[in-house]
């Protein structure tokens, strides 16, 4: 009978042992995914011209893409693109026409460095894009590392991105 209460205690313990190591393993893993991590976000840019007299002219809007790296490690991006809720044209994404920059994916990302890029909204959103989604689409930028895991911004209302267009029209019939 005492043989058979020590091997219930080794059981026991060794269960308890099990499960501390399995939490511990889960708390290090999730330690690790935050310390390689990018961000991913967006602005909208108004850009002026400065004549060598007078006031400062309205030249056009740009959508600027952010991705930090917010992790201890480097990292190596894709080109950054905008996810759409349906297909447009065939695709689920829409990639940003860079041709001279496209030859420098994958990007390095050292720890801290933050990679930015500019595309005048008006190409960027025109055409297609206006076509096949309507002002209550969500979208969303995103962009992949070297080994396909994909980060994401915030979600953000298609209509939200049409009143910059609409402020650039405005902008530009004021500058005339």
């Amino acid at each position: 009978m005492l043989t058979s209460d020590i091997l219930k205690i080794v059981f026991m313990s060794s269960g308890v042992t099990i499960s501390l190591l399995g939490l511990m393993m889960t708390i290090r893993n999730r330690f690790i995914d935050k310390r390689k991590q990018l961000r991913v976000n967006y602005e909208i840019q108004t850009m002026f011209s400065f004549p060598e007299f007078g006031d400062p002219k309205f030249s056009h809007m740009d959508l600027q893409i952010i991705v930090l790296n917010s992790g201890g490690a480097t990292q190596f991006i894709n080109q950054p693109y905008l996810k759409l809720p349906r297909k447009v044209l065939g695709s689920k994404s829409h990639h940003f026409a860079d041709l001279e920059k496209i030859s420098s994916f994958p990007f390095r990302l050292e720890p801290g460095q933050v990679y930015q890029n500019q595309f005048p909204l008006r190409t960027t959103l025109w055409g297609h894009l206006i076509d096949g989604l309507n002002k209550h689409d969500k979208v969303k930028f995103e962009v992949t590392n070297s080994f396909g895991k994909v980060y994401k911004s915030k979600r953000v209302r298609f209509s939200k991105l049409l009143q910059h267009l609409e402020t650039e029209d405005l902008l530009r019939i004021r500058k005339n």
